[in-house]
């Protein structure tokens, strides 16, 4: 047997995290795709922060969410904000650290067979869920089986397609036996365990280090800590997650005091910058993200224009990308290449952005059949109009301006472009049922760079493959990087897929950001990570909110 991980700290409060973060050279099994989004995957360079004041009580601590969760259901939970809150309540058998390692949680330890077919993890003892029953190895068989349901998301069941048993021969003990070697296999397994004694999944009931105590749609989720949790109390009494759609709303109630954390956008932190009222009341994080931000074209045949590469080609070069960047949002971001994140080591230094050519995309156009017979200004092709509906969320004004550019650069170059915002819920459920022509999002990244939930065939009705992408080639080397463990054969399928990508431009990348997050003083242990700032052990665990304004300690 090949042993992987042993815990040498359950039962105790994690080791902090200090020094600097690596966010490029992480070398494990993989490197790249999930969680996301929008929200909590706020990445980041930076090491854990100085502790707060020593004086009051211990208060709650207030964090911005930028939607209300779509579900409390773990396994519905695909948007940011839900699965957030699933594993805030629960908790899984390994999670990523700051570090981008995977680390015990649940599974106290686990172990490969030679030939990397079968997992078996242990698992600690005294881990309870939050009504009293002990967490058993029959919860993981029962989570499972939920996950790879037939009503599952397929990009849930999409972790676990080669699993072909899970067996709990012991109460501690999990078999999980694979048809062929599974690379990406320890990363599923950061899914929030579920209780097999419970069927109704909503309020959430978890064996984490939170408490779910109510949900007031378009307000707030508020947790509790649990003082029952295996490694003990997360030191904030509460975690009052505030839904604040807009960032200057979230900005506002920073300077109120009404949260304790909130994303700085471009305008406002040249504002605050060199203000010294505000860096007395708050620090400043800047970090890069494993996330991008992009428009998907829908080129499933579903509407005339995009089912063709030399038209989605031309949609990018038509994007003046590096220039939105430098004008509006000076050192937020860098051009996208594809999905894969230039912080991943199977990023391919090779590839460059597609640059801002519209000559270019209206050679592109005029070679896929659309000309101006009219003199409108606007294509057409077959005598019907360049016109379609950019469909994106409510959830910010910045969502709303970044479309607005997109719009005018596509108006240079002949097309019409509608914008259609839609309320939070609403755009999950036409996202859900391919309800667009184009689609524009953030996309968060696990550190595992399988991304075939977004690229696979299978994925391309129902999934996260917004584009729906079906191609061969793509589907072998996913399939294939899925089944080797040597990282530089991973390495090379990887560039393979990028150079397809980019070539087939299914999406147009649109920018690798980087985030500052302006966090009260009064606020100490809120460290970031590459996965965000609530997407990693121990993230919240270690927050602390004291009303005093003493020395730090």
């Amino acid at each position: 047997m090949i042993r992987v991980r042993l815990g040498t700290q359950f039962g105790t409060r994690p080791r902090p995290f200090r020094g600097p973060q690596r966010t490029g050279a992480v070398r494990k099994v993989a490197l790249a795709a999930a969680t996301a989004a929008v929200l909590l995957s706020l990445g980041g360079c930076g090491g854990r922060p100085p502790a707060g004041p020593v004086d009051g009580p211990a208060l709650p601590v207030r964090f911005p969410l930028p939607a209300d969760p779509a579900t409390l259901d773990a396994v519905r939970a695909v948007d940011t904000t839900s699965f957030a809150i699933a594993r805030l309540v629960g908790d899984s058998l390994v999670a990523y650290d700051a570090q981008l390692e995977l680390v015990p949680r649940v599974a106290r330890a686990w172990s490969w067979s030679d030939d990397h077919r079968v997992l078996t993890f242990s698992l600690r003892p005294g881990v309870r869920w939050h009504d009293g029953r002990a967490v058993s190895a029959a919860d993981v068989v029962h989570t499972w089986r939920l996950l790879t349901a037939p009503d599952a998301p397929p990009d849930k069941a999409v972790a676990f397609n080669l699993v072909e048993t899970v067996e709990a021969p012991a109460p501690d003990v999990v078999v999980v036996r694979y048809r062929t070697p599974f690379a990406p296999a320890l990363g599923a397994w950061t899914h929030p365990l579920l209780p097999a004694h419970r069927a109704e999944r909503e309020p959430p009931l978890g064996c984490g280090p939170w408490l779910f105590v109510r949900w007031d749609p378009g307000e707030r989720v508020v947790l509790r800590a649990n003082p029952d949790y295996f490694g003990g109390a997360p030191r904030a009494p509460e975690l009052q997650l505030e839904v604040l759609r807009d960032y200057s709303t979230r900005f506002a109630a920073l300077e109120a005091g009404r949260i304790d954390a909130a994303p700085l956008l471009p305008d406002t932190w040249r504002a605050v910058k060199d203000d010294p009222a505000f860096q007395a009341r708050f620090e400043v994080r800047e970090f890069r993200q494993l996330y991008f931000q992009y428009v998907a074209w829908r080129m499933d045949g579903s509407n005339p224009w995009f089912a063709d590469a030399r038209v989605r080609r031309a949609m990018t070069l038509a994007i003046d990308r590096a220039g939105y960047l430098e004008k509006v949002a000076p050192g937020f971001g860098r051009p996208a290449v594809t999905s894969i994140h230039p912080d991943q080591a199977c990023f391919d230094p090779a590839l460059a952005p597609l640059p801002y050519d519209p000559e270019r995309a209206a050679s592109l156009l005029a070679e896929a059949g659309f000309g101006d017979g009219d003199g409108d200004g606007v294509l057409e092709r077959g005598g019907r109009p360049f016109a379609f509906r950019l469909t994106i969320s409510q959830t910010s004004r910045e969502n709303e301006r970044i479309a607005a550019f997109i719009q005018d650069q596509l108006r240079q170059v002949g097309v019409a472009v509608e914008i259609e915002p839609l309320e939070w819920a609403v755009f999950q459920e036409r996202l859900r049922g391919g309800e667009y022509v184009a689609v524009m999002l953030g996309r968060g990244l696990d550190p595992d760079p399988d991304q075939s939930d977004l690229w696979h065939s299978s994925q391309a009705t129902g999934g996260v493959n917004y584009a729906g992408l079906r191609d061969a080639e793509i589907d072998g080397w996913l399939e294939a990087a899925r089944g080797t463990f040597d990282p530089d054969e991973r390495a090379r399928l990887y560039r393979l897929l990028q150079a397809r990508l980019h070539e087939l431009q299914p999406d147009t990348f649109f920018f690798y950001p980087v985030s500052r997050l302006a966090v009260s003083r009064q606020l100490s242990g809120l460290a970031t990570s590459p996965l965000g700032v609530l997407g990693f052990w121990p993230g919240p665990f270690d927050w602390e909110r004291r009303a005093a304004t003493t020395a730090a300690r």
